[in-house]
């Protein structure tokens, strides 16, 4: 594993893992309870700043809600210039919450319930097309509130290799998007004089993309399809390539592809076409700046294998159980002294899914003890449950100096509440 001394974000050094310089050994005793969601301020800021800087206007960077809706993150990012991108009318009010202007907030989806279309046309969000049954919805919508929409057509480029099928948004199987023909028989029932404004396109290619080349590729789909947009719609001059590059689950310090590369690939040729640039990054900003510190409950031994059981568990990430991901885990402080044995890191969860990793050596924690579930500030949090009865885990951020509340721990009863009385006895 590799896991370099760094200014920002987790790190290891001398024997202890550092958030943001400070050992996480002297920021845990100021923790109530575990499991527990904690980020790094700086690491976010940074990631998002060379984004911002990767992409500068006019071509711009939306973030993916749906990767981490904390009102209190999202917040930092509007304030760098940031916009939204939300599949939900609850992510268009935790991103209007968080400060985003209408000017920044793009509202996508496969199937939009009708709620989803009325708050962004409602906000003045851009809206995506993903269908022909979608433009129907969003041209009543547009017509009943006298609202004008601004949409982009997603189009369906080729699938990409090597993706794992839930992370793959591309190809002629995917329930994202339209298909050539689809494309060209919906853009032949609009009209310049309609309600909706076609200002340009979007698509996307999947997550945890590794090579670039797929990006250039749908680039060169799009301009070729936005020559055929700009015919009724001359001034449509966006391309939404989405999101999806990989980050480093393994920490085995294998360079990446990140916005900086990504840019110097795309820019020349969109600005060669007269286009502006949007990308959709959620993974790629979020996920190294947040863990999970978990508590060791205690260990079983079966079959050779050691069976770590912690107090965190797929409720809170589901992403080992959802897609055989892989997430570092790690001790605080480093015990040389102790053996280290093949483990499975499991949880309390009444399932045999419920488990944040298999098959990994690491040295043997001892109960009580916290350990560091690296990576995960996507698609965690945002995908959490409340299976057996568990409730939600607190969040802090870490600002390089204090630890803050930025969503409180839920109380149990209030998952009872939902429930309205009598309840039969």
């Amino acid at each position: 594993m590799n896991l370099p001394p760094s200014s920002t974000g987790f790190a290891f050094s001398k024997g202890c893992l550092l958030l943001d310089d400070t050992p996480l050994v002297e920021i845990a005793p100021q923790l109530p309870s575990t499991p527990c969601f904690i980020y790094s301020q700086a690491e976010l800021i940074q990631r998002a700043e060379v984004w911002r800087e990767s992409f500068p206007p006019p071509h711009s960077v939306y973030v993916a809600v749906k990767a981490n809706p904390n009102p209190h993150l999202l917040s930092m990012l509007c304030n760098l210039g940031l916009g939204a991108t939300t599949v939900s009318a609850g992510e268009l009010r935790f991103a209007l919450r968080a400060g985003f202007p209408p000017s920044r907030l793009f509202l996508h989806g496969n199937g939009k319930h009708p709620e989803d279309v009325r708050a962004a046309l409602e906000a003045g969000a851009l809206l995506n097309v993903d269908s022909a049954f979608d433009l129907r919805l969003i041209r009543r919508l547009a017509g009943e509130l006298s609202r004008p929409a601004r949409v982009l057509l997603r189009i369906n480029p080729s699938g990409v290799d090597g993706l794992h099928p839930y992370l793959a948004t591309s190809g002629e199987h995917t329930k994202f998007g339209l298909t050539p023909r689809e494309f060209k028989e919906l853009l032949g029932d609009l009209s310049p004089s309609g309600p909706l404004e076609v200002v340009g396109l979007h698509l996307h290619l999947g997550s945890s993309l590794t090579d670039l080349a797929p990006y250039q590729s749908a680039l060169s789909f799009a301009l070729e399809a936005l020559d055929a947009v700009r015919h009724p719609f001359p001034q449509a001059n966006l391309i939404n390539l989405g999101g999806g590059l990989a980050v480093d689950y393994q920490r085995r310090g294998a360079p990446l592809p990140g916005s900086r590369e990504l840019a110097k690939l795309l820019i020349p040729p969109a600005e060669g076409a007269g286009v502006r640039l949007m990308v959709e990054p959620g993974r790629h900003i979020f996920a190294p700046a947040g863990a999970i510190l978990t508590r060791v409950l205690g260990l079983k031994y079966r079959g050779g294998r050691v069976l770590v059981v912690v107090d965190a568990s797929m409720n809170i990430n589901p992403r080992p159980a959802l897609y055989g991901a892989h997430h570092a885990i790690l001790p605080l402080e480093a015990h040389p002294e102790r053996e280290r044995a093949v483990c499975d890191v499991v949880g309390p969860i009444c399932e045999e899914a419920d488990f944040l990793a298999r098959g990994v050596e690491i040295t043997l924690p001892r109960e009580g003890e916290i350990l560091c579930v690296l990576d995960c500030g996507a698609y965690c949090m945002s995908m959490a449950s409340r299976y057996n009865l568990r409730p939600l885990p607190p969040e802090y951020l870490w600002d390089g100096s204090d630890l803050r509340l930025i969503r409180r721990p839920e109380p149990p009863e209030e998952m009872l509440a939902l429930f309205p009385p009598p309840l039969s006895h």
